[in-house]
């Protein structure tokens, strides 16, 4: 089976990807592998999994990022396999592409009558733009005025640019919130967030951040202004976090997974998580994500760089973020 995803909107299209990956391991109960390929980093002839319709055959995820508008020539390549994709259920293929070079079209065209579904992602504007930031606002608990509304209808087609200012809304909101009496029951509460002041740990904020949650910004807030926990020591969680599931998936078979996690002191259910979330990243993400938050984690450590600006951005833009250098 095949989903093809595309267009310049890449907010509401790895959106879309992430929504799709977790409801076939939802689907799954946690156990369906998935691999992830990046054409601007991993190299398909080499590492594309052979395809193999076998009866008894468990359910493959594979995502395959900028096929069509890479620098080498996947086009043939990847037209020979789309029928067999396309007639084989326990072989989810996720083709996401941000652009398509114009001597691709064609397989583009090929791989859109192969799909199960095309999800086409064009700059929003207008009234499609309105009803984002509605939906988004809605997502996050969110009241926006009109004043507010036009503001950020100013971002024009940038989505990215629209969310993050939807998050600055979103924390003046919860601070506002948390000077009225009793606002932390009814911000924190069971029917406004998957948290609680009383139950929170750092590593809830690890999980929602790897995991693309919306919640991950509200788990920040609990823990640094209602919990008092410092910024350096959650930016060493997310390290820590990153190592535990690189170490995993670069691990050969099952029985060096089980080594790496005695010698970690992971706990069973520990190590499941974390290979399960490692699942979303290719090992080539992990290891620059890996490098980024050690880099960030010494400058915040020596005092080159407030931690609360890098943690902030980790929870803004997820693990592939930048470093807001001094």
């Amino acid at each position: 089976m095949i989903y093809f995803l595309h267009g310049p909107d890449t907010y509401r299209s790895r959106k879309k990807l992430r929504e799709l990956i977790d409801a076939y391991q939802k689907k799954s109960g946690g156990v369906l592998g998935c691999t992830r390929l990046d054409t601007e980093e991993d190299d398909l002839f080499e590492k594309l999994p052979p395809h193999s319709a076998t009866l008894f055959q468990q359910k493959t995820l594979i995502v395959i990022e900028n096929a069509l508008a890479a620098k080498k020539d996947y086009t043939k390549f990847l037209e020979v396999r789309f029928p067999a994709w396309k007639d084989d259920a326990n072989t989810i293929i996720i083709f996401w592409e941000r652009l398509i070079s114009e001597k691709r079209k064609k397989t583009a065209v090929l791989l859109e009558k192969n799909s199960a579904k095309t999800q086409e992602f064009s700059l929003p504007d207008g009234a499609t733009l309105r009803r984002l930031i509605t939906e988004e606002a809605r997502e996050r608990g969110i009241s926006l005025g009109r004043e507010a509304t036009e503001a950020l209808l100013s971002a024009g087609g940038d989505s990215w640019r629209m969310v993050r200012e939807l998050e600055k809304y979103e924390l003046i909101q919860l601070n506002a919130k948390r000077q009225t009496p009793n606002a932390k029951d009814e911000l924190f509460g069971v029917q406004n967030s998957s948290f609680s002041v009383s139950s929170i740990k750092p590593y809830h904020l690890a999980d929602a951040v790897i995991e693309g949650r919306r919640d991950a910004l509200r788990a920040w807030h609990t823990l640094k202004n209602v919990a008092a926990v410092d910024d350096v020591l959650l930016l060493g969680v997310f390290v820590n976090a990153v190592r535990g599931m690189l170490l995993l998936k670069s691990a050969k078979d099952v029985g060096e997974r089980a080594r790496v996690a005695n010698n970690e002191g992971m706990h069973t259910f520990v190590a499941k998580k974390l290979m399960i979330q490692a699942g979303r990243f290719s090992l080539v993400e992990l290891k620059k994500i890996y490098q980024r938050l050690l880099t960030a984690d010494i400058l915040a450590k020596t005092g080159t760089l407030p931690a609360e600006s890098v943690v902030m951005r980790i929870v803004e833009t997820g693990l592939n973020f930048d470093i807001p250098l001094p």
